[in-house]
């Protein structure tokens, strides 16, 4: 690879931060099953717990009752997903109709 390009790349502090973001979130959805104590859809609490104001709870709970740690870190893998579909779909289309068009 070039040389160049990384250290161009590691100069732009917006885009090394971007890039660690981008990696937790990834980390954060690849190891959701082991990092979450509940599943998103089970009522495991009082409601409106205060974040840390009980054991187990790191960001506490919702209206419902349910982890909100494990609601986000199950949430990021939905939410990859949808951008990944989208952009592969946005390739598909747009390469097809691009060809079609210079043709």
């Amino acid at each position: 690879m070039d040389t160049t390009f990384w250290r161009k790349f590691r100069r732009n502090k917006g885009t090394v931060a971007g890039l660690v973001f981008l990696v937790l979130i990834f980390v954060l959805a690849a190891l959701a099953p082991m990092i979450a104590p509940y599943s998103p859809w089970d009522m495991v609490q009082q409601l409106f717990l205060l974040p840390l104001g009980a054991p187990g709870f790191r960001f506490g709970t919702d209206t419902m009752g349910r982890d909100i740690w494990s609601d986000l870190a199950y949430g990021a893998r939905v939410s990859l997903l949808i951008g990944l579909v989208s952009t592969l779909a946005g390739v598909v289309f747009g390469t097809g109709i691009g060809a079609f068009a210079g043709f």
